[in-house]
């Protein structure tokens, strides 16, 4: 299932972290993490190569990981109501 997978919407769950096991979502193009309370953003999400739009609004994020930049399909991110840094 995990390999059919194209929008996935957690937002509003009180996750704290990412698991490394995200990077196995391959078809992911669309993640709505907004309002939980994730302090970090795992480098597993550079694998998701399809990924176009990420949503991490209203967390507890300090700082945006480069390898983010490697995502080259990546055209939306919504990062506000965080406590970002840095950038």
């Amino acid at each position: 299932m995990t390999s059919v997978l194209k929008v996935t919407d957690l937002s509003s769950n009180q996750i704290t972290q990412i698991p490394d096991a995200i990077a196995n979502l391959t078809n992911l193009t669309s993640l709505f993490l907004d309002s939980n309370q994730i302090a970090q953003i795992p480098d597993a999400i550079a694998n998701l190569t399809k990924l176009f739009m990420l949503d991490f609004r209203s967390n507890q994020i300090t700082q945006i990981p480069d390898a983010i930049s490697n995502s080259n399909k990546l055209t939306t991110l919504y990062f506000w109501d965080n406590q970002i840094m840095d950038v």
